[in-house]
């Protein structure tokens, strides 16, 4: 199953109706090329729905690698702290640790579904 599928159904909803939140995109190096940046950005923010679009550039050498879910979850979290700093500049105060705690069961459940404690 998917990471996506998974959030969607740890958090319960499939489309934030509220924010502070983040909408992270991941871009992934292939027959396109790779992004032209390396780690992740803060990108798009809308006052309105009070989202934030943050970037992930996937370095090539995760693609394939037994370590891309560690990526994705080291990632999110980093998202996470991009994400404080932005909204804190905003004057918008974003759930820090209601986001930490939303990762935490969105691990534990990617590893119950992997059958493996050390593998996401």
């Amino acid at each position: 199953m998917s990471a996506m599928k998974t959030a969607t159904q740890v958090s319960g909803v499939s489309e934030l109706e509220t924010g502070p939140a983040i909408n992270a995109v991941f871009y992934v190096p292939g027959d396109q090329g790779s992004p032209p940046w390396t780690g992740i950005r803060d990108s798009r923010f809308s006052r309105k729905r009070e989202l934030l679009k943050v970037e992930i550039a996937v370095p090539y050498e995760v693609v394939s690698s037994s370590d891309a879910g560690r990526f994705v979850m080291e990632s999110l979290h980093s998202a996470n702290r991009l994400a404080c700093n932005v909204f804190e500049k905003k004057g918008i105060p974003f759930p820090f640790a209601e986001a930490e705690e939303f990762l935490d069961r969105l691990e534990s459940a990617m590893r119950a579904e992997n059958g493996d404690r050390d593998q996401i």
